[in-house]
């Protein structure tokens, strides 16, 4: 899927409401390419296995519910025990029948390094079928496509 870059953003996402927030992040950036990127929409996090040992860098974005009333946008490093340990007190939207989290312990369970992913996670507040994004979930998609940019930028600045 992405053997040819070294950077996967992966927008997990679904037709229910704010659940698309992944979507709308990968839409906006596909517009902005970047050299060694790779952009790919999933329903289900579970596809993360397919491509998570085949880059160096992997930056996941999925909608969260229960992030602090002043936070549009919350980036957790998955190496750092603390904000990994944050993720469990984060409820992410569970139409995908398994969360992130999961399957970052599953690829793990499997040998599969996982030191190298960053899960971005956009508030959201409204989760009906075929609803379009409210304007909570609007916002937090702008200011995520905004520190991704700066953020991937940045890396392959400093990479050449």
């Amino acid at each position: 899927m992405c053997r040819t870059s070294t950077t996967l953003v992966m927008g997990i996402g679904s037709h229910h409401g704010d659940d698309g927030i992944g979507w709308a992040v990968i839409d906006q950036l596909i517009e902005r390419p970047m050299d060694g990127v790779c952009f790919v929409k999933a329903q289900v996090p579970l596809d993360l296995l397919d491509t998570i040992d085949e880059v160096s860098e992997v930056h996941l974005v999925d909608a969260a519910v229960g992030l602090d009333p002043s936070e549009s946008l919350l980036r957790l490093n998955y190496s750092i025990p603390f904000e990994r340990a944050a993720l469990g007190s984060i409820s992410m939207m569970g139409t995908h029948g398994m969360s992130v989290t999961e399957v970052l312990r599953i690829a793990e369970s499997l040998g599969v390094y996982t030191g190298h992913v960053t899960i971005w996670l956009c508030k959201g507040q409204s989760y009906q079928p075929f609803e379009e994004l409210s304007e909570v979930a609007r916002q937090s998609v702008s200011r995520c496509v905004s520190e991704l940019v700066k953020e991937l930028r940045s890396a392959r600045t400093v990479a050449r």
